[in-house]
C-alpha cells in the first residue's frame, strides 16, 4: 500500500505526541490492592507485605516478627539451671566421701559430663574428662570444689556444678566410756546424727559420766584428729551441733572425784549425772562436815596441764551467796582438814 506524503507527516505527528505523553498515560494506571486491603489503604503495608492478623500466642511457642509460629521452644536447660541456682553445689556439704559412696555428678549445659559412679578402694573416682579424681577423705562441699576446678581450668568456662550422694557405703560409729551399751553402732537412715543422739543410742550417759570431757577420733584423709567437746555447751547454744561421720570414735570420760578426812563417808563419788558440781554439793555427797572439820582449810589436789597442783579452799566463805562457789572436776582429790579448836 503507497502512503501519501500527507498522511506520512500526520503519522509522525502522531509518535511524536505518544512520545511526549506516555508518562502521563502509565501515571494514570492504578496497580490492584493485594487480598483483605481496600484500594488507597496503604497504611498497614510495610514493605508491600499483606496484613495478615497475628494468631493468638500459644504456650510453649515463640514467634518471630512477622507474627508467624516459630519452632517450639525448649526450656528443658533451663530447668535444670534454675534447680542448680536455686540448690547449693552440694547435697549435706559436710558429709566426708568413704570408700563404697557412689555420687552422682550433673554439669549444667553439659549433659556429657553428668555421671553417677562408686568411689574405688583406692578412693579414687572416674570422671569424664578428667580420668580418676581422689575424692575419699573429703568433704562433699570439698570435693564439689575440687571437681569445678578442674572442669574449669581445661574444659568448661565458669562451670556450674551439683554432686550429691546417692547412695552410702556401710556406716558405722562406736560409743566407749561412760555409757549405758558401748559398742559400735549403725547410722540410722541416710542422715548422720548428731554426738548427743549417737550417746543416746548407746544408751546414754551413765551416771559417772563426765559431760565436759568426749572425746571423738575421726579419721581425716591420712590423720586422725581429735576433738574434745562438752555436753554442756551444747545445751547452752541450743543445739546438737557435732555431726558424727562414718568411723568416728566417741569417748565418754569417767566424771568421778574422792574426798578424805573430816566427811561423813569418805570415799570416790560420781558426778550423779550433773554437768558441774561445787564443792559443798560433793561434800554433801559425802555426808557432809564432821563435827572437828575445819571448815576455813580444804586441800584439792587437781591434775591439769600445768601437772598436779594443791588447791587451798576456804568453804566458810561459800555461805555468801555473793561468793562464786568452788568448782570440782573430775579427778579431783578434796581433803577436808580436821580443827585443832
Amino acid at each position: 500500500m503507497r502512503i501519501s506524503l500527507r498522511e506520512s507527516q500526520l503519522l509522525c505527528i502522531l509518535v511524536f505526541v505518544l512520545i511526549l505523553g506516555g508518562s502521563d498515560c502509565w501515571g494514570q494506571i492504578q496497580p490492584q490492592s493485594p487480598i483483605g486491603i481496600q484500594s488507597g489503604d496503604t497504611s498497614d503495608l510495610g514493605t508491600n507485605a499483606p496484613n495478615v492478623k497475628t494468631p493468638e500466642p500459644v504456650e510453649g511457642h515463640s514467634y518471630n516478627s512477622s507474627g508467624l509460629d516459630a519452632s517450639p521452644e525448649d526450656t528443658s536447660h533451663r530447668d535444670i539451671g534454675e534447680s542448680l541456682r536455686s540448690s547449693p553445689s552440694t547435697a549435706n556439704g559436710d558429709y566426708v566421701l568413704g570408700v563404697g559412696d557412689t555420687i552422682e555428678l550433673v554439669v549444667y549445659r553439659e549433659p556429657d559430663l553428668g555421671i553417677r559412679s562408686k568411689i574405688g578402694n583406692d578412693g579414687l573416682v572416674q570422671l569424664p574428662l578428667l580420668g580418676e579424681i581422689k575424692v575419699a577423705g573429703l568433704s562433699v562441699r570439698d570435693a564439689s570444689s575440687l571437681i569445678r576446678q578442674k572442669y574449669d581450668a581445661d574444659y568448661v568456662v565458669n562451670p556450674q556444678i551439683y554432686l550429691d550422694v546417692v547412695s552410702y557405703h556401710p556406716r558405722k560409729f562406736s560409743v566407749e566410756g561412760q555409757v549405758g551399751k558401748p559398742g559400735s553402732y549403725d547410722f540410722a537412715g541416710g542422715d548422720a546424727p548428731g554426738l548427743l543422739d549417737a550417746i543416746g543410742m548407746a544408751g546414754g550417759f551413765l551416771l559417772s559420766a563426765d559431760r565436759n570431757n568426749i572425746v571423738v577420733k575421726r579419721r581425716e584423709g591420712n590423720s586422725v584428729k581429735t576433738y574434745t567437746l562438752s555436753a554442756k555447751n551444747f545445751s547452752e547454744i541450743g543445739g546438737d551441733v557435732f555431726q558424727i561421720q562414718p568411723g568416728d570414735d566417741i569417748n565418754v570420760g569417767e566424771g568421778k572425784f574422792t574426798i578424805l578426812g573430816q566427811v561423813g563417808r569418805p570415799g570416790t563419788y560420781d558426778f550423779g549425772g550433773s554437768d558441774s558440781l561445787d564443792l559443798l554439793e560433793a561434800i554433801g555427797m559425802a555426808g557432809g562436815f564432821s563435827r572437828i572439820a575445819d571448815r576455813g582449810h580444804i586441800l584439792v589436789k587437781r591434775r591439769d596441764g600445768a601437772g598436779m597442783r594443791t588447791i587451798k579452799v576456804n568453804a566458810k566463805k561459800f555461805s555468801d551467796d555473793k561468793v562464786d562457789q568452788f568448782v570440782i572436776k573430775p579427778g579431783d582429790v578434796i581433803n577436808v582438814g580436821e580443827s585443832w579448836y
